[in-house]
């Protein structure tokens, strides 16, 4: 979720299986964790309420996810609140528990290590080498303002090169983000 939606840690931890449409293939942004004390709390910025269009594999994944917490014996999937990726106990993730893992994967996999909030930098960076507008990636990421957009991704607005194709080729959309 983190490398395809380019959101940020604490809004994927405050994820609710409502805020996602299968139907329309959308996920809707409406909060956000504190993730280091582990409570939900409003998202960082009000232009950080969005609603996002997933790929046909993000979704395919996420419907096996659902499946697995449901066979997990989690009834609690048909309250409202019920979060995508919580602990074991209920409560959103712990912020190590998804850095620990990540870590450990890039070393299994023999990558380099980055940052989880590099994954965010990364979709940032290829939408807009891809030639998507500043305007359109900035209410992506759910910034404040495109300027903001601008100061944090200059080296990847320098670079004017685009990958619009890649992500047609992949049936990832690059139209403007809907608000809720």
């Amino acid at each position: 979720m983190l490398a395809v939606t380019g959101i940020r840690l604490g809004e994927v931890l405050g994820l609710q299986w409502h805020d996602v449409d299968f139907e329309n293939g959308t996920i809707t942004i409406k909060r956000a964790v504190d993730c280091r004390n582990r409570y939900i709390k409003e998202t960082k910025t009000t232009e950080s309420v969005r609603t996002l269009l997933l790929d046909t594999e993000t979704l395919a994944v996420l419907t096996v996810h659902k499946e697995q917490q449901i066979k997990k014996g989690n009834a609690s999937l048909l309250k409202e609140d019920t979060l995508m990726f919580p602990a074991s106990d209920g409560r959103p993730l712990i912020e190590g528990a998804i850095r620990k893992t990540m870590n450990r994967v890039l070393k299994k996999a023999g990558l380099e290590h980055i940052r989880v909030h590099d994954l965010r930098h990364t979709a940032g960076s290829i939408l807009l080498d891809e030639g998507v507008p500043l305007t359109t990636v900035s209410a992506f990421l759910g910034h404040s303002t495109p300027a903001t957009t601008a100061s944090v991704y200059a080296h990847a607005i320098r670079k004017g090169e685009s990958i619009a194709k890649f992500l047609d080729a992949n049936k990832i959309s690059n139209k403007e983000s809907k608000k809720p």
